[in-house]
């Protein structure tokens, strides 16, 4: 996404760019839509408090609004150029979009990978400069859909190069909307004697139902795929063209009809970003809430008592941030990704660099990158008679020193928020939750948890909690990727089925015991610490499948989705009957505990609707299992800590990758507790395995616990071994 300004043709009506761009300097006031400027204003606002500070949760509509703008500036350039030349020069359109776009994306996506080598582990920085190559060659969404759908990659950190998926959804747009303008102009001149508007309205037309049917569709089958994919975005640029068609009807509507339709459309705006969420289905249909609402402020145009008044969004702060808005959006991410790594995740020390340090770095690269170039004559053809005078170097120079001045006034506040951050430091260790709200509440066999005081285990989980320096670590952080459940990363046996059950058995055929595993990856990360517990006399038969917890209620894929995992349903039934034919001895289950706001039909996050379900389906399941006969015992899930991957830096300390233990985790135990316990079976708390009440740590001793903050390394889960056996043995 991009921008740059508006077509100096004598005629005062529009800027024609991109969903990104500055008004020029020296244009007269009705050369200026101010209402666009200060909705791409608003759009970078809303992407900006959102990612800072998790408020409006929904404030990713920003790029919606933006595609829509692009799509309404760059189809009005493209069409009146045709209207006035009769022609318009594909060639001369990609230059201008490689001068506008190209040197303030490489500019940050060589600034980000420098700095990435210099905070982040090796592993996380090569990780960085590979999403940078993909960003450069406007691939970063498809880089990012396969990253998306990877179970491995899934929970690798945040990349800082991830806000370039959109400008890579706007380039691979472009790459065909051109050559269709192309077309339709064609279509327009000899078919339709001379109606070119009519021909790319139809194309246009076309091209958004396509879009838009596939986007719902999509958005349901696939959620990640589909906010990414540029062919469920496509139709939020067509809706920006169609609306650059109508507008000129749209502008013979009386004024105050048209002011109070612009108003509305920024309302929508603003309420969608409150009313949308992570956990809403989007793109979907509801993307077309905030899309149409742009398209009404942009169709209603400059009008008396509207949006783009000087006191609303035509004032001096909206434009100006209007201005920087292409390289606001391009900073802010890095930003905040190396602010949460230098600072504690999530602080008033982390959040204020990252705003800070993004405003400044927009403002300063604005002035001495985007507008030079923007305005260079060996870069660009500029029209006859444009001269450079001195009025304007002088406008350009006094820019600069309000930059400067900018610039020295933030770089005072940055070094208080850094004095800040050793206050703020403090205050984040010692939030705990209270003490009695974790507090073990064993399992249904009586079974009480142990102490530091009778076991050294436990006493090693405590000196980890307050650990303040790194020591050597195995495995070693750069490995982590690698350092899963063998039998799940390396044997690929994470999902088992009819046609590979017999090749994810471990041990002997003839072993006198038999032992089944059932559950998601949780149950999968196990099976280290399983197989060394029971030892050579038991064989272990895992019957797993990734995000698909054994409980008698149906599941989404994720909280994200928005219906049925079939392939989970079709499982579980399956599962149950290997189960009936193999007649083990010993069943274990173990389920992620994220899975509780998952549920098909359930109520909100944290409901206790989702509580009360998760524990009724437990009991159904286990005394299903329980009646084959079959001891069955069910393993509490890791409560899950910081990502080591992306908590350790050149300045973080074990207690920075420490985490409190999670009010979902909470409801789970008390869920799957009580549902184990209607089933006259066993429920294994694991939080001592884990955490010291409260806190628990990512490393214990010198064993990472989590390979990505939610699944345990293959050499924790064997060190789990003497804690489980006692757990899943008979006792004597």
């Amino acid at each position: 996404m991009a921008g740059q300004g508006f077509e100096r043709t004598g005629q005062p009506v529009l800027l024609t760019d991109e969903g990104f761009g500055p008004v020029r300097h020296g244009a007269t006031p009705r050369a200026v839509r101010a209402d666009v400027q200060g909705l791409r204003a608003v759009a970078v606002v809303l992407v900006l408090v959102d990612h800072v500070f998790g408020v409006p949760r929904g404030g990713f509509i920003g790029v919606d609004v933006f595609f829509c703008i692009s799509g309404f500036l760059i189809t009005g350039l493209l069409v009146r150029e045709n209207e006035r030349t009769a022609r318009f020069s594909v060639r001369e359109f990609y230059a201008r979009r490689a001068r506008r776009i190209l040197p303030m994306a490489v500019l940050v996506l060589v600034v980000t990978d420098i700095t990435a080598k210099l905070i982040f582990t090796a592993v996380r920085a090569h990780q960085t400069v590979v999403d940078s190559l993909w960003a450069f060659g406007f691939l970063a969404n498809v880089h990012f859909v396969a990253i998306g759908t990877s179970y491995f990659e899934a929970h690798r950190p945040p990349s800082a190069i991830q806000q370039y998926w959109s400008l890579a959804v706007e380039e691979q747009f472009y790459l065909l909307w051109p050559w269709m303008l192309l077309a339709a102009f064609l279509v327009g001149r000899h078919l339709l004697k001379g109606r070119t508007r009519t021909a790319v309205g139809a194309t246009a037309t076309v091209m958004v139902a396509a879009s838009f049917a596939f986007c719902v569709a999509y958005t349901h089958s696939n959620p990640t795929g589909s906010y990414f994919s540029a062919f469920t975005r496509a139709w939020e640029l067509g809706v920006g063209a169609l609306t650059m068609l109508v507008a000129g009807n749209v502008a013979k509507l009386p004024e105050r009809t048209r002011a109070i339709a612009s108003w509305t459309g920024l309302a929508v705006i603003v309420v969608s970003a409150f009313a949308i969420g992570p956990f809403t289905a989007f793109p979907g249909w509801v993307a077309a809430v905030p899309v149409v609402a742009t398209a009404v402020i942009l169709a209603v145009g400059p009008v008396d008592g509207g949006v783009g008044e000087r006191w609303a969004l035509g004032a001096r702060p909206s434009l100006y941030l209007g201005d920087i808005s292409y390289s606001l959006y391009l900073w802010h991410w890095p930003a905040i990704i190396f602010a949460n790594a230098y600072f504690v995740k999530g602080s008033v020390a982390a959040r204020g660099s990252a705003l800070i340090g993004a405003l400044v770095l927009s403002a300063i690269t604005f002035q001495l990158v985007e507008e030079p170039i923007r305005h260079s004559f060996w870069l660009s053809r500029k029209p006859a008679g444009y001269v450079r005078d001195r009025r304007r170097m002088s406008e350009w120079t006094s820019d600069n020193e309000r930059t400067l001045m900018l610039a020295a006034a933030a770089a005072v506040a940055l070094v208080g928020v850094q004095v800040w951050t050793v206050v703020s430091d403090a205050n984040d260790k010692t939030q705990t939750v209270n003490v009695s709200d974790v507090a073990p509440v064993g399992d249904a066999s009586g079974a009480t948890a142990t102490t530091e005081a009778s076991d050294p285990f436990a006493a090693l989980v405590k000196s980890s909690a307050f650990a303040t320096s790194w020591g050597k670590l195995d495995p070693p952080i750069d490995s982590l990727d690698n350092a899963g459940a063998p039998e799940w990363i390396h044997d690929h046996c994470l999902d088992v089925r009819a046609d590979n059950e017999t090749r994810c058995s471990y041990g002997a055929p003839d072993a006198p015991h038999l032992a089944v595993v059932l559950g998601d990856s949780i149950a999968s990360s196990y099976l280290p610490g399983i197989r060394a517990a029971l030892g050579s006399a038991y064989r272990v038969q895992p019957l797993t499948l990734g995000e698909c917890p054994m409980i008698d209620t149906p599941t989404k894929a994720s909280a994200h989705s928005t219906g049925l995992n079939q392939r989970c349903a079709d499982h579980k039934p399956w599962a149950l009957h290997e189960v009936e034919r193999l007649h083990p001895e010993l069943v274990i289950v173990s389920n992620s505990f994220a899975f509780i706001d998952a549920l098909v039909g359930g109520g909100p996050a944290g409901s206790s609707t989702n509580a009360d379900r998760w524990r009724d389906g437990t009991q159904k399941t286990l005394s299903a299992l329980s009646a084959t006969g079959a001891r069955v015992v069910l393993l509490g899930a890791p409560p899950s800590s910081e990502n080591l991957q992306e908590c350790v830096t050149v300045r973080s300390t074990p207690q920075d990758c420490d985490r409190e233990v999670q009010p979902r985790w909470l409801t789970v135990r008390g869920a799957e507790s009580a549902g184990a316990n209607a089933a006259h079976t066993t429920y294994v708390d694991p939080l001592n395995w884990f955490c010291y009440r409260s806190v628990c740590p990512a490393v214990i001793g010198s064993t990472p616990v989590y390979w990505d903050g939610v699944h345990m390394t293959g050499a924790y889960s064997r060190s789990l071994a003497p804690q489980l056996a006692r757990v899943l043995l008979p006792t004597p």
